[in-house]
């Protein structure tokens, strides 16, 4: 789908899914407050202006693993829940953001400074900020070798959660504060707190 203008998308019956299987191309996409599903899937689709996610039922956003979906110039904050694909999310402008990775490999690419909170779910996650105070909560074995954080130059949180986390040097690469609410957290190289400088929990 294409459009110059925007996308408006109002009802359908709930738990129902509103599906853009290829490339969604608008300055403007707002759903309404309504209890359907909804799913983007096309990789190189571009949203430029405001977006206004409001739906209360599920989001999927691609369902490949190079599949790229591009948001930018929001005047809200958006919530993002990935489903279980390996989604790519480039995160232009706004503040106030919530993105959930789920259980795929995911990589989340903040362009800009934000003040993003990111929930890390349990495949591998790559996750790069830029200068915005950057928030990045980890659960129960969420946490490996296999995920990398780079947050940038901003005062940026990781919070862990939970047992049988594996912090390594690639995990709080820019990470200022670093936050333990698990009772059982292996730290496998001193290079992993770096650029750590408080530490509680």
């Amino acid at each position: 789908v294409a459009t110059g203008t925007s996308v408006v998308l109002t009802d359908t019956t709930d738990a129902a899914n509103i599906t853009f299987n290829g490339i969604l191309t608008t300055p403007t996409l707002t759903t309404a407050a309504q209890a359907y599903d909804l799913d983007i899937l096309g990789g190189g689709t571009a949203i430029t202006n405001t977006v206004a996610v409001l739906s209360t039922g599920t989001l999927a956003l691609g369902n490949d693993a190079g599949d790229t979906l591009t948001f930018a110039g929001r005047t809200a904050p958006v919530t993002v829940n990935a489903g279980a694909g390996n989604d790519k999310i480039t995160v232009i402008g706004g503040a106030g953001n919530t993105i959930s990775t789920g259980a795929g490999n995911d990589t989340v690419i903040l362009a800009t400074a934000g003040n993003t909170t990111i929930d890390v779910g349990v495949g591998n996650d790559t996750v790069t900020g830029t200068t915005g105070n950057e928030s990045v909560t980890v659960g129960s074995g969420d946490l490996s070798a296999n995920d990398s954080f780079d947050l940038g130059t901003g005062t940026d949180t990781v919070t862990i959660s939970g047992d049988g986390n594996v912090v390594t040097a690639n995990n709080l690469k820019g990470v200022e504060n670093l936050v333990l609410n698990g009772t059982k957290v292996t730290f496998n190289s001193a290079a992993a707190l770096a650029t750590v400088k408080s530490i509680s929990g």
